[in-house]
């Protein structure tokens, strides 16, 4: 059934999170299955909200704080808040708008937005949009020439830094998804993508995940050669332990994101 599109914002909303209703509501059991749902027994997903909640601000009273702001400078860009929109893939399946819709809330609220290489417009008419500056989500893809035409796709359009996501070589196993026989509607589609060629299976390959699934799985040579390749600032998504940050900051990146994928990758993780 087509819902009615709303003129205004409901009295029952307060916070983000009362949206979780009425969005379950206005979706069908396919698109909810992706957006709401973690990798193998959603251990990493539940902890993930858990440990968030946990989290305890500790004020400090009586300061003067006449002329403060939460403004600060990234990678040569000024926000005004530490506060950028994470990369989230095929947003067209919550609103025919998509992307389109979130970067143009993100302007609104000042946010700086990743924009994610499984966008569901292409990263052109994404930054055409903006009013914030962006920031590319790049998955390295089996075809190196094919990511290299993506950074430089992503350069000419203004976006301001890459932001390589390195824990995700392959897609998560997703039980709910499972369960729904998820797949992508007719119209939406991984448009970044297109025109890049499926390689060939690989001759005597023994291990479907080791010999085949990971066999163009991105390694460091890839963050080495995406330096070398491109002007933009390099931050390296999905780092959780120490020597892989240091050795990121090794191999040029600029910064690296401290993610556990939102749980939605691999189940058992910190």
């Amino acid at each position: 059934m087509t819902q009615p599109r709303m003129t205004s914002i409901p009295s029952a909303i307060a916070a983000a999170a009362d949206y979780m209703p009425y969005a379950h509501e206005r979706l069908d059991d396919n698109a909810w299955a992706y957006i709401a749902s973690g990798a193998g027994d959603e251990i990493t997903f539940r902890a993930n909200r858990a440990v968030f909640d946990d989290l305890a601000l500790n004020p400090r009273v009586l300061a003067d704080v006449r002329s403060g702001n939460t403004a600060l400078t990234l990678f040569g860009k000024r926000f005004a808040h530490p506060i950028l929109l994470a990369p989230v893939a095929y947003q067209r399946l919550v609103h025919p708008d998509g992307e389109l819709a979130s970067v143009q809330a993100a302007a609104a609220l000042e946010a700086g937005m990743i924009v994610s290489t499984l966008a569901s417009h292409t990263l052109e008419d994404i930054a055409r949009h903006a009013g914030a500056p962006l920031w590319f989500q790049l998955y390295v893809q089996p075809d190196r020439g094919f990511t290299r035409e993506l950074v430089r796709r992503a350069e000419a359009a203004g976006y301001s830094a890459l932001v390589v996501t390195v824990d995700a070589p392959i897609a998560g196993i997703r039980n709910r998804e499972q369960l729904v026989r998820f797949q992508l509607p007719e119209g939406i589609a991984p448009v970044n993508l297109c025109g890049m060629e499926t390689p060939a299976p690989i001759p005597g390959a023994k291990s479907q995940v080791f010999d085949m699934l990971m066999a163009h799985a991105p390694t460091w040579k890839d963050i080495d050669d995406l330096r070398a390749a491109t002007r933009l600032p390099l931050i390296v998504k999905g780092i959780l332990r120490p020597d892989d940050a240091e050795r990121a900051l090794a191999a040029g990146a600029d910064g690296v994101v401290v993610s556990n994928h939102g749980g939605r990758t691999l189940d058992s993780q910190p």
